[in-house]
């Protein structure tokens, strides 16, 4: 029991940092491009990494390290880069609600691949009152729908490669320490997008970061956005599971919203206010159903 609710606490300590975290990428925006932010939070999390687990781990078979790569390309490369593609194309609200369906699609998934979550009318019930939540905080009153076909796409590609990330990390996390399959994802992480920037780009101009706002920020994304919170997001799926921890994302926009209301000034009408109750409802209706089935 104590084991569970520790796994309740850091999903939700994660969920919670990585809704403030829209925030600080909007700061370090105004200097630098998407992809550049995202090189800077993975160097600034694998530094943290190696000094909380220095120990080095040699590669010990081609199959492992191949491993650790797909949960970066998915977990961080492709999600990122589509999301960041969508949000180009498409408008926020549309690329926020599209990825707010990871949840289930890790339910599905995780139950066709590994036949370890059981799926039934309680818990499809709390995640659509949950994703209708999201619908009412992520418009927040304005209501201004408008589709775009290759955006809206790239979103789904974001979504599903969550999905993927979220599948695949339970079984590495039954084999390798959490520290070092961390570390290591995020090094494959680091490399590749560092590559993209350069090719892209070449190297930036990292004088900005000296700046409060700018070094408040990227210390908020890669300590704990892109560092200690996958640590603690897979300490989560290993307590309490994929899917119960995965159900947690719904909160992200409520969280998002609270934290513009606070830091930006932005408005929270009545709308998003009955969002937020409709997600801690689906979530509720969710985990209690999952507790059942563990």
């Amino acid at each position: 029991m104590k084991s569970k609710i520790t796994g309740h606490i850091f999903a939700l300590i994660t969920v919670f940092i990585w809704g403030v975290t829209y925030i600080a990428t909007k700061i370090l925006l105004q200097g630098y491009n998407e992809i550049q932010v995202i090189v800077f939070r993975l160097i600034v999390a694998y530094v943290v990494l190696w000094i909380i687990h220095p120990k080095l781990n040699t590669p010990k078979s081609l199959k492992d390290e191949l491993s650790f790569i797909m949960l970066a390309v998915f977990g961080v490369v492709v999600y990122f880069l589509f999301e960041n593609a969508a949000l180009k194309s498409s408008s926020a609200a549309n690329v926020s609600i599209i990825i707010s369906f990871a949840p289930i699609a890790t339910t599905i998934g995780v139950r066709i691949f590994s036949k370890s979550e059981k799926l039934n009318a309680a818990k499809i019930i709390g995640s659509f009152v949950a994703i209708s939540g999201v619908i009412l905080v992520v418009f927040n009153g304005a209501f201004d729908i408008g589709f775009n076909p290759k955006g809206d796409l790239l979103a789904i590609g974001a979504m599903l490669s969550w999905a993927i990330y979220s599948i695949i990390s339970p079984c590495l996390l039954s084999r390798f320490d959490n520290f070092m399959l961390t570390r290591r994802s995020t090094f494959y992480s680091l490399i590749s997008m560092a590559s993209i920037t350069l090719i892209r780009d070449g190297v930036p101009d990292v004088s900005r970061l000296i700046s409060f706002d700018m070094g408040v920020s990227l210390l908020l994304l890669g300590v704990l956005g892109s560092g200690f919170c996958y640590i603690w997001w897979n300490s989560a799926i290993k307590k309490i599971g994929v899917v119960t921890t995965t159900n947690y994302l719904y909160l992200s926009p409520f969280i998002t919203m609270l934290a513009g209301y606070f830091v930006l000034d932005e408005a929270i009408t009545i709308w998003g206010v009955c969002g937020a109750l409709l997600i801690i409802g689906g979530i509720v209706v969710s985990n209690k159903t999952a507790k059942k089935h563990s």
